[in-house]
């Protein structure tokens, strides 16, 4: 999925290895119930031939400064933007912004990764108070506006630092994913839950509809550990807006809930038999803007 020569790896490598058609992983099973009713289950691990992303990465850091943050995990935060600055390509640019029933994104907008750029958004970061309540939802839309407004061409990525629990705006998980769909279409949103009392309910919610990944740290963490996993997480691709393509008779399909996919991802699809199958399911995504599908037999 990337190319580089010459270069020494600074964290573990992985690699993925295509799978030969007759070892790739497919389990159906079916069932009948008392009424005569037939119903199936089939997980799959689809294989999709993926190009290569190389455009530039646009960073947004969005930090809760509600009072539910503690200066403890406010320097965990900042800590975060640091680590993961230093880790960033020199065409990647990166912009902050302090949220709570409102954002305040530092002037400077999209900078270079430089020592410079970097010091002077912690400056920006030392004059926020810890205070008000939180609107995530509006938070991340005020996000993806400052990379859409600032950049275009580039991948967008929002990495959130807060405990993601809503006190403003849009409370509900399924609001809010209502509300972040369609606008970050083209945005993941890699959330950081800070602290035990994080909602992870609403979190899950948010990487969900946008593709992205969730992992939970306090204080105690190793904060380089905890950015290198998330830059790998913002560097394997996703395929977003699964679609089914079932022979006839399978009926009522429904696919585990997952607004993208992943090499390496099982699919779990389970619905209604109408009568005995023979065919293929064929599964169509999203990945940048080209459309990439693969089928199995059943």
């Amino acid at each position: 999925h990337t190319e580089r020569e010459a270069f020494l790896p600074t964290f573990a490598l992985g690699l993925d290895v295509p799978v030969p058609e007759e070892q790739r992983q497919v389990h159906a099973s079916s069932f009948l119930d008392r009424d005569g009713q037939a119903y199936f289950m089939v997980a799959m691990q689809p294989q999709f031939e993926l190009g290569i992303d190389d455009r530039p990465v646009h960073y947004a850091f969005v930090l809760d400064r509600s009072h539910s943050t503690s200066p403890e995990l406010w320097t965990t935060a900042r800590g975060v933007v640091d680590a993961m600055t230093e880790l960033m390509d020199e065409d990647d640019r990166f912009t902050v912004l302090a949220c709570d029933s409102a954002c305040e994104q530092h002037a400077a907008g999209l900078q270079e990764p430089s020592s410079e750029s970097v010091a002077s958004a912690q400056r920006f970061l030392d004059a926020q108070d810890l205070a008000g309540g939180s609107d995530l939802a509006g938070s991340l839309l005020d996000a993806d506006a400052a990379l859409s407004r600032d950049g275009g061409g580039a991948q967008k990525v929002i990495v959130y630092l807060g405990d993601g629990t809503p006190t403003s705006g849009e409370m509900a998980p399924d609001g809010i994913t209502d509300l972040l769909r369609t606008p970050l279409a083209d945005t993941r949103v890699l959330a950081v839950a800070l602290g035990s009392r994080s909602d992870l309910t609403a979190l899950q919610a948010v990487v969900d509809v946008t593709a992205g990944d969730l992992v939970q740290a306090d204080a105690r963490d190793d904060l380089r550990t905890l950015v290198r996993e998330l830059r790998l997480r913002a560097q394997v691709p996703a395929l977003r807006d699964p679609v089914l393509d079932l022979p006839p008779g399978m009926v009522m399909a429904r696919m585990q809930n997952v607004s993208a996919i992943r090499p390496g991802d099982t699919v779990l699809v389970t619905g209604k038999l109408h009568h005995r199958v023979s065919g293929d399911i064929t599964l169509c995504l999203l990945y940048t803007s080209d459309a990439a599908d693969d089928s199995l037999r059943v």
